[in-house]
């Protein structure tokens, strides 16, 4: 009977059209899923690439489960056959057992159609991207992913109906699922998540447990796998990842068990207390008055309309899934507030609670439940009536169609208003809670129209489809497929804001400048979408379905005019946000790869054309604030410092952004402008001949649209704007920043592998390429224009600001405009003046800034050397977007980012929170505008490199020794994970190109390391040396740094010195055992350590193993190990040479726990294995 049953039920969901659809957008889903690893740098068939995809859908499993579970589960109440399934001979476990099985089968049935979409995806990848076939990848994720996913998904979803037998109780637990899965995410710091960190093996806690999917576990696991390691290998079932598979599979197990006791064949009927009032109350005979009833249906009847609206508006916010989703959205808000704010820019540091941050982390979390909420309920008002059977009535009443529609749409609007209100109230109850009473109620309501309108047009839309649904679970399939289809078509070349559903570019709000970047973007895309939803709701309106009629109603000469208007706003915004998004800048990445491409393959071959240089630049700058942009006209000293006579002169501009510039050389004449490159041949009429000198004028136009994607260097708002004049002004020669980095492109497009420029060479280049710079800046009367050099002149008009900035000594070519509304706070000390720029209300840090900066000018005067400018400027910058750095240094100046280094919840801070930051970026005065690095493979270990180990020493003098550990782990971290991403095989530090994670990441253990061998004493005068010995215009190289430091080192630490340098190390230490014995007053303690070795095979990319042969330390802990060594009671250091090692030492305190290398001075991806808890 079971078999005949269960096919019985398989069949039924074959002849769903849910299950027909949803299939085809599992086969899409699959085929873009593998696309989308095209530029990956491992194959688009690794196991992790399969295993990652397969995460992907399955973290839908639960909308499949619900959809289809909707569909089926329910029917035989649906269709009262209940009662005689109930009083058939099948006994319950058979019954339920069937229908959990069915659903489970067709929901593995439709993700199994996922794979086959995968596989057909790869004969769209060039064979060099792809790996052997390999079954066993697809065999494990279905197996120890989708099955106990969809086991669970299809548990809750079958419990939830056959306890209720309700079909709204199926569609709350597939939201309550998916919030719970979101919040999880949150806290648990899920890599597929928008905001998340670097997550470690030791990082993801009870999250990797508590993660329904076990997407945090599986992430747990490969955080730190290579390149080859994604290739071939698979998660162990072991540790987390073993046991969140099992958890949830028991709590699966539990949960039918408990359905299968509490379900019952009875029929219960359930007795309204009210009802029952009734029916025991008297009745009364009443006579029946017959009322004329008007028939017109050509006028809008409000009484109508605001009756209906009163009556499904109150319906819905009573409801008790109303009420549950309003709940669960607090929670949402609160975790999402919570954690983004308590981690801060940077996890250590919190942010401050101003109502602007808090409306950019509101919005997410608003957008992912409203969106959902906005089409369940759409589906439910549509579908409400024929639910209850009184659609027929209601169907027949003399009122229009747009009664109906509007009465709905508005109680969906007013659903979503509701909504965002619960939302705010819930931020600014957050707000109070952390002392913060600065509320901006205004700004909140903003968050109205920008995260509320997006959800309506999703309504709005859902609504329109329900014409074509048959019933309410297809037209929820349909609502969904509307963001399931705008989630697709992002992975296409199709992707634009113009194909994307309710497209919103990115919702951030500056306190700064007290406005949205993208504001106007915003409204354009509204308007697009308001007007093509628009045409949508009066289609729906004509075709309301009304009773079992397929009549349209009349169209009204007013229904025409509006449709006229909606059609022409939707193809005028449409037109106009198509030409914003082409006008001048590649605003869509794969325009920018093939622009590169093309230019690489047409202009490569003049990378070694001798070009004068420039050395001087006068320009004035007008920057207009309002109309967001700004010109700038001046002229540029151009010298040949070469020993050739040139005539051919290679003028280029970077094509990034909307400029419309004109280029002018004297004594030469234009040959050729290619416009669509922004290149200009002029041929001089006198050779230009060595030492020979001429002026380029230049004029620059530069717009900078809302339309335009923000990178965090480049924009003018009205009350804030930063730009980095060096950008626009015009290069000489091959611009070598245009080649695509990524190999695996570069190999698809055909273009050569990216050459390496090894310092191989100990010569010391000598080039005069800085120059000197008079710029004057114009700006509006209240705002304060600033650049590099000193401030020589400023005055004000009626209209304008003007400000004078001249550099006497040359500078690298670096000339940041920033304007914007200042308080200036100026200090002096040793000798220098300290003008700090900040925004007029963000004052609370000027004290911490001042002193960090002291602190910093302090330790190079007694360390390396003093500071050579009289001034020094600290400017606080506008926060636009997410991506924004913390700041940026130039000569004489720190740029630092608003919620990044300036206004940080600094309250509570037991240390100065911007010391790190400030201290980096000072340092660059000192590596990067007294040293000038030769542009060679390595050249950022002489800048970035240096600059983390000023921060590093200049942190644990102020806190003590230990005080950087937590930076340190952060550091290896983001290098461990980062290292796995790149399509290029690792160069060791210093041949280092273009890759932040090594210079910035393992260039700080890398550091660390080197100061705990040779001391901070001999690194410090190996860096007085290097300073003395290469300032400008030398051009030394990495190797005259590592010269530097073999000079001041032992020999016996040459050998560490090329490991940390020129190889790519990496250790694998393991504490296997560890005995303690006590002897006298003390103990003993006996440990017996693996250690191995591994140095990276530059010509494979391979990990080879490599006799040990190190000192490493070892550390004994009262408890368990605290990252800055609070609790550690001695350490030793101990010399490793064999895989195994049996150290026995004595130690005065009886520990808890031992770890090996405690403080991260090797490089182990598997650092849970260093620790030991001793018995």
């Amino acid at each position: 009977m079971f078999r005949h049953l269960l096919l019985f039920e398989l069949n039924y969901y074959k002849k769903q059209s849910i299950f027909w659809v949803g299939s085809l957008l599992a086969l899409l889903v699959g085929i873009l899923l593998t696309k989308n690893n095209l530029q990956a740098p491992y194959y688009a068939n690794a196991s992790y690439a399969i295993l990652f995809a397969m995460i992907i859908v399955t973290t839908q499993s639960i909308f499949v489960t619900g959809f289809l579970g909707a569909s089926s589960i329910l029917r035989d109440q649906q269709h009262m056959f209940e009662s005689f399934i109930y009083s058939s001979p099948i006994d319950k476990f058979t019954y339920l057992f069937v229908k959990l099985s069915g659903l489970i089968l067709i929901t593995l049935f439709i993700h199994i159609i996922a794979i086959v979409g995968m596989i057909v995806g790869l004969n769209f990848i060039p064979a060099e991207q792809t790996g052997p076939f390999n079954p066993v990848s697809y065999l494990f994720g279905f197996t120890f992913l989708w099955i106990p996913n969809i086991f669970l998904c299809g548990t809750l979803v079958f419990s939830a109906a056959m306890l209720s037998r309700k079909l709204i109780i199926i569609y709350l637990v597939t939201v309550i699922v998916f919030i719970f899965y979101m919040a999880g995410s949150m806290i648990g710091n899920s890599p597929i998540m928008a905001h998340s960190n670097a997550l470690t093996q030791e990082g993801a806690g009870i999250s990797g447990l508590l993660d329904p999917y076990g997407v945090i576990a599986f992430f747990e696991q490969t955080a730190y796998w290579s390149v080859q390691d994604k290739n071939v290998l698979l998660p162990e079932l072991k540790g987390s990842f073993l046991y969140n598979r099992l958890l949830w599979v028991a709590i699966s197990i539990a949960l039918f068990t408990y359905t299968y006791t509490r379900f019952t064949f009875k029929l219960k009927r359930t007795v309204d207390k009210k009802t029952s009032a009734k029916e025991a109350a008297p009745v009364y005979k009443t006579v029946y008055t017959a009322k004329d009833v008007s028939n017109a249906t050509d006028t809008f009847s409000a009484p109508a309309f605001i009756s209906k609206l009163k009556i499904e508006y109150f319906t819905v916010v009573k409801g008790i899934p109303f009420i549950i989703i309003i709940c669960l959205s607090v929670c949402f808000n609160l975790i999402t507030l919570g954690e983004q704010i308590f981690r801060g820019p940077s996890g250590d540091m919190p942010y401050y609670p101003l109502t602007e941050l808090i409306l950019e982390l509101l919005q997410d979390p608003i957008s992912k439940l409203g969106v959902l909420l906005a089409i369940y309920y759409a589906v439910e008002l549509y579908w409400n009536e024929r639910s209850c059977k009184m659609h027929m009535l209601i169907d027949a009443t003399p009122i229009r169609n747009s009664v109906f529609f509007l009465s709905k749409l508005t109680t969906l609007a007013s659903i979503c208003i509701t909504l965002i209100a619960v939302s705010c109230l819930t931020a600014i109850v957050f707000q109070l809670s952390l002392a913060h009473f600065a509320i901006k109620p205004f700004l909140y309501l903003q968050l109205f129209y920008y995260a509320g309108l997006p959800l309506l047009l999703y309504g709005g839309f859902t609504l329109f489809l329900q014409r074509f649904a048959k019933n309410k679970s297809t037209g929820l399939f349909l609502g969904i497929s509307i963001l399931l289809l705008s989630k697709l078509i992002s992975f296409t070349s199709f992707s634009s804001p113009l194909t994307r559903f309710a497209f919103q570019p990115p919702f951030i709000f500056s306190d700064m400048t007290q406005s949205l970047y993208h504001d106007e973007a915003f409204h354009w895309y509204s308007l697009y979408w308001v007007c093509f939803v628009g045409i949508l709701s009066l289609l729906t309106v004509r075709y309301w379905k009304r009773g079992n009629l397929k009549a349209s109603e009349p169209i009204s000469s007013a229904s025409k005019w509006l449709t006229a208007c909606l059609l022409f706003g939707f193809i005028g915004s449409g037109s106009y946000i198509f030409i914003q998004l082409n006008k001048g800048e590649l605003y869509f990445k794969k325009d920018r790869q093939n622009f590169a491409e093309i230019y690489e393959k047409k202009y490569s071959k003049y990378q070694s054309l001798l070009q004068p240089q420039f050395t001087h630049l006068d320009v004035d700058v007008h920057i207009f604030p309002e109309e967001r942009r700004y010109h700038a006209k001046g002229t540029l000293k151009v010298e040949n410092k070469s020993s050739e006579a040139i005539d051919t002169l290679m003028v280029s501009l970077l094509k990034i952004n909307t400029m419309k510039y004109k280029i002018d050389i004297d004594r030469a004449a234009l040959r050729v402008h290619n416009k669509t490159d922004q290149v200009l041949w002029f041929v001089m009429d006198q050779s230009l001949l060595p030492g020979d000198s001429t002026i380029l004028h230049f004029s620059l136009d530069v717009e900078r649209s809302a339309f335009q994607k923000l990178d965090g260097e480049h924009y003018v708002t009205k009350n804030g704007s930063y730009f980095e004049l060096e950008d626009f002004l015009p290069y000489f020669g091959y611009i070598s920043t245009y080649e695509i980095q990524n190999e695996v492109e570069r190999r698809l497009r055909g273009l050569p592998k990216l050459q390496i420029n090894h310092p191989k060479s100990k010569h010391v280049h000598s080039s005069e390429d800085w120059l000197s710079s008079d710029i004057r800046i114009r700006t509006s009367k209240n705002q304060t224009a600033i650049s590099v050099g000193d401030l020589i002149n400023q005055k004000r008009d009626n209209t304008f600001s003007y400000f004078q900035y001249v550099t006497m000594e040359k500078i690298p070519r670096q000339f940041a405009i920033i304007s914007a509304e200042y308080k200036v706070v100026t200090e002096e000390y040793n000798g220098v003046s300290i003008a700090l720029y900040h925004s007029p209300t963000h004052n609370k840090d000027n004290t911490y800034i001042f002193n960090a900066l002291k602190e910093s000018i302090d330790y190079f005067s007694e360390h390396i050397a003093p500071y050579k400018k009289q001034t020094y400027k600290v400017v606080e910058l506008p926060y636009f977007s997410s991506q924004q750095s913390f700041g940026v240094a130039y000569p004489g100046m720190y740029l630092g980012v608003e919620n990044r280094f300036f206004n940080l919840d600094t309250r509570t801070a037991e240390q100065n929170p911007i010391l790190r930051g400030t201290s980096h970026e000072f340092s660059h005065q000192f590596w990067g505008f007294q040293i000038s690095p030769d542009n060679l493979s390595g050249h950022k270990m002489l800048t970035e490199m240096l600059a983390k180990y000023s921060e590093l020493v200049i942190q644990e003098k102020q806190y003590g020794a230990y005080s950087n550990n937590g930076s340190l782990t952060q550091a290896i971290e983001l290098y461990l994970k980062r290292r796995s991403r790149s399509a290029n095989i690792e160069q060791p530090l210093y041949t280092v190109g273009l890759e932040p994670h090594i210079y910035y990441g393992k260039g700080l253990q890398v550091m660390t390391a080197l100061r705990a061998r040779i001391g901070e004493q001999k690194i410090n005068q190996a860096l007085r040396t290097f300073l003395h010995t290469y300032p400008y215009p030398k051009k030394p190289n990495s190797l005259h740094l590592l010269d530097a430091f073999y000079n001041v080192a032992d020999s016996a630490d040459h050998s560490l010195i090329t490991d940390l340098f020129k190889r790519v190390v990496t250790h694998e230490f393991k504490l296997d055992s560890a005995n303690i014995m006590v002897k006298g007053n003390t103990y003993e303690i006996s440990v017996n350590i693996s250690a191995l070795k591994f140095v990276l095979n530059p010509l494979t990319g391979e990990e080879e193993e490599e006799p040990i042969s190190d000192i490493i330390e070892l550390a004994c802990y009262s408890g368990y190990p605290n990252i800055k060594n609070k609790n550690m009671t001695d350490v030793k250091r101990i010399h490793l040479s064999n895989e195994k090692t049996r150290i026995v030492f004595t130690t005065n305190k009886k520990p808890n726990y031992i770890v090996i290398d405690p403080n991260r001075l090797r490089i182990d991806p598997s650092f849970e294995n260093n620790i030991l808890q001793l018995q």
